[in-house]
C-alpha cells in the first residue's frame, strides 16, 4: 500500500474559514500549531508542509530557516500559502510584536528602550 501524497491528506482534515480565508487543520495539533506525518518517522508542521508543496522549501535544508504566518494571519494551524512566508526567528518575533501575539519587546527594541533611558539619565 503506497501512502498517500501529502497534499491530498493535508485537505482531508481540512476546514475553510470564509471570512479570513484560512485553510484551518483539524488535526493533531500541539500549542496550536497542527501537525501531519512527514515520513514514518517525523511529522512537521502543516504550515511546513504547505511551504514545501506551495513555495518549493526545502524543511530539512537550512534549520535557521523557518515558515512564518504573516502578522495579518492570526490561526497558527493556518497552511494557506498567502498567510505564510519564508522567514526567520527574528522576523517571526517582530510579526508577533506586530500582531500582538507577544508580550515582551524583542532584542532590537531593548535595546532601544536601554538607550532612551541611558540619554535621559
Amino acid at each position: 500500500m503506497t501512502p498517500k501524497p501529502l497534499l491530498v491528506r493535508l485537505w482531508r482534515r481540512t476546514i475553510i474559514d470564509e471570512s479570513t480565508e484560512c485553510w484551518l487543520w483539524q488535526g493533531f495539533c500541539d500549542k496550536g500549531h497542527g501537525y501531519i506525518r512527514w515520513n514514518r518517522w517525523k511529522a512537521i508542521g502543516v504550515h511546513v508542509a504547505s511551504a514545501t508543496i506551495f513555495m518549493g522549501h526545502e524543511p530539512m535544508e537550512n534549520p535557521k530557516v523557518q515558515i512564518n504566518h504573516r502578522p495579518e494571519c492570526p490561526n497558527k494551524h493556518c497552511w494557506n500559502p498567502k498567510h505564510l512566508y519564508i522567514g526567520n526567528s527574528y522576523m517571526n518575533m517582530l510579526d508577533k510584536t506586530i500582531a500582538q501575539r507577544q508580550n515582551y519587546p524583542i532584542k532590537q527594541e531593548w535595546k532601544e528602550i536601554e538607550g532612551i533611558a541611558k540619554r535621559r539619565s
